[in-house]
């Protein structure tokens, strides 16, 4: 047996040609033509939705015959037509293209042990039974239906924006609303609110909603986000998100400069520690290792307040003018 190894194969059928010479039949150079016919595989990427079955296509042209496909599940076993969950159509020639598909039913894609999985199909000429098997891999990614709230605390009688982020879609959502959890009462967009229903991310497979509270709360409150998706039949899912509210007090002060002076920054309401930063009178960040400043940040206790302490030395206020402005800017831990 001899035989020719084509490293890089070829792109479109192709013949060539054997030749032997033989001593003790007295030939020489008989020349045997030998063909390799080649055919094309397209096995694309795809995302889909757990939510219901979903096709995966195994798509051969160039054959001559019909080609025995077999399929791989994302652990390497091969995949039976009997096997739960899962259906195989081999599929027929027509103009020398085939189509084999594979079906994967709800009860599989929720098995899938990742988000995003690889399933391959085997591919054998139906021609020449000697041939080399093409193994071909897809990447299957699964979404999964998700809303996640961004709830929000700030100081009272703030403007703030809440969101909700829907994810695992892919389309646009058919609807996107607010609610006062409250009285589950619909806001509209005027003085108090801006709706945004969002635009479709097909880079995150997402949607964000938003609600701007123009002039903020005085107490804690909770407001819903209210979704709704043709292709997950979903109509009205509501998510809670809160928003929740804290007071500062923060007092003007006349001191003397020829001993260090305190300013203190009062916050209450907290559900966490504050982050706090100071800024001078020419509206600069305070460091803590600032000539001549001294800051205790505070920490929240059990009654959710917290006192951010601003100490500064008799230098630096015999450099200050007469008259100061210090700020101290909160932000919810």
């Amino acid at each position: 047996t001899t035989t020719l190894t084509v490293t890089n194969g070829v792109s479109a059928d192709s013949t060539f040609s054997c030749k032997v010479s033989s001593t003790e039949w007295n030939i020489v150079d008989e020349k045997t033509l030998i063909t390799l016919n080649v055919f094309a595989v397209v096995f694309e990427d795809k995302t889909v939705l757990t939510a219901q079955e979903q096709t995966i296509t195994c798509s051969m042209t160039g054959l001559s015959e019909t080609a025995t496909v077999v399929w791989n599940n994302p652990t390497g076993s091969v995949i039976t037509s009997t096997q739960d969950d899962y259906t195989i159509d081999v599929g027929a020639l027509s103009a020398g293209a085939q189509d084999s598909i594979l079906t994967i039913g709800i009860t599989a894609l929720a098995a899938l042990a990742t988000t995003s999985v690889t399933f391959t199909c085997v591919v054998t000429s139906g021609e020449y039974a000697d041939s080399e098997a093409s193994s071909n891999t897809m990447t299957l990614t699964t979404l999964t239906f998700a809303v996640e709230p961004k709830p929000m605390e700030v100081k009272e009688a703030t403007p703030a924006v809440l969101s909700c982020v829907i994810t695992g879609i892919t389309e646009v959502l058919s609807a996107a609303s607010w609610t006062d959890s409250s009285s589950d009462v619909a806001l509209t967009d005027g003085d108090d609110f801006t709706i945004v229903a969002g635009t479709y991310n097909p880079g995150t497979n997402s949607q964000t909603t938003t609600l701007t509270v123009t002039n903020g709360v005085s107490a804690d409150s909770t407001f819903s986000c209210k979704v709704s998706s043709t292709e997950w039949n979903i109509v009205d899912e509501k998510t809670l998100i809160t928003l929740n509210v804290f007071a500062v007090v923060f007092e003007d002060k006349t001191v003397l400069t020829a001993q260090e002076q305190t300013i203190t920054c009062t916050m209450t309401g907290l559900s966490e520690t504050a982050t706090v930063v100071w800024n001078n009178p020419t509206g600069s960040v305070i460091t803590s290792t600032q000539d001549d400043y001294t800051i205790d940040v505070g920490t929240k206790d059990d009654a959710g307040a917290q006192n951010s302490v601003l100490t500064i030395g008799t230098i630096k206020l015999a450099a200050l003018p007469t008259t100061g402005t210090f700020t101290c800017v909160v932000t919810s831990g």
